[in-house]
């Protein structure tokens, strides 16, 4: 229909396509829904063997940890392939207990269930050593060398579950994930899980400390860094950053008894939208 009158274009212009603007919007939303759907379904249906048992490891674990902590609510993301946990906003600067309690349990039940070794401290490690850090963007970059031959920068996040390195590392290393190399998840930007390989590592040496057998997520890139130290390095040590002129980070090696507190889950907050760790 064509309105040529200024004012009918004004009015009944709004009247008519008023309507008709939210039935396209409704279309809209129910094809993008449709399509989502079947991404989910596409997603489930060819995700490798591997994937889907660390996806079972992680509802087994949550099924565990819900018996302690009975007051957390959760549920499973089955497109995003996420654990997801409600959280009250307002109490984002300091969760609480109970939430933290059940990530971190759900962290330790997952490193249970998960194939490959975790890491130890080498024979040769110091007890504590003293390394100068750079700090870039609001990321601390600490050296660090990986079986003893790789030589880079790599981002301490003590928020993060596992250790990345990055391709270019590994290449120069000479490896390659072995065929049937455990599937580890990551967190995307939305929220999105995705799917690496993880491979493992004769050592990461930080200053005098040495972690061995050690297993590290291969990434694409990690951030304008040559690797990311996450928690299954740093979970051996009391970790602390001064900063100041040079920034120093000291690390305090851990008694074996004590390790099973130092695990800290990796929790992103997704605006206005729960956490999510996976």
């Amino acid at each position: 229909m064509m309105l040529s009158h200024p004012r009918l274009r004004g009015e009944a212009g709004a009247e008519l396509l008023g309507p008709l603007r939210s039935l396209t919007v409704r279309a809209s939303l129910t094809v993008t829904l449709g399509v989502l759907a079947v991404a989910a379904m596409t997603a489930c249906a060819t995700s490798s063997p591997a994937e889907q048992a660390l996806r079972q490891r992680s509802r087994e674990a949550a099924i565990v940890c819900a018996k302690k902590f009975p007051g957390v609510d959760y549920w499973w993301d089955r497109w995003g392939g996420a654990l997801m946990v409600s959280v009250n906003l307002r109490d984002y600067p300091r969760l609480s207990g109970d939430q933290s309690g059940f990530a971190a349990c759900v962290d330790a039940e997952i490193a249970a269930r998960s194939p490959g070794p975790s890491g130890r401290l080498a024979p040769t490690s110091a007890a504590r050593t003293t390394v100068h850090v750079d700090e870039a963007g609001g990321r601390i970059l600490a050296p660090v060398t990986v079986n003893g031959r790789f030589h880079g920068r790599f981002i301490v996040d003590t928020g993060a579950s596992l250790t990345l390195l990055a391709t270019d590392g590994v290449r120069s290393l000479g490896m390659a994930p072995r065929e049937g190399a455990p599937i580890m998840s990551l967190q995307a930007p939305m929220g999105r899980a995705i799917w690496r390989p993880a491979i493992t590592l004769g050592s990461l040496r930080v200053g005098d400390v040495i972690v061995e057998d050690i297993e590290a997520v291969v990434s694409e890139s990690v951030r304008g860094a040559d690797g990311l130290l996450g928690q299954n390095f740093l979970r051996h040590f009391r970790v602390t950053i001064k900063r100041g002129v040079p920034n120093v980070l000291l690390l305090e090696a851990r008694a074996e008894a004590d390790l099973g507190d130092a695990i800290s889950p990796f929790l992103r907050l997704r605006s206005r939208r729960p956490f999510v760790f996976s």
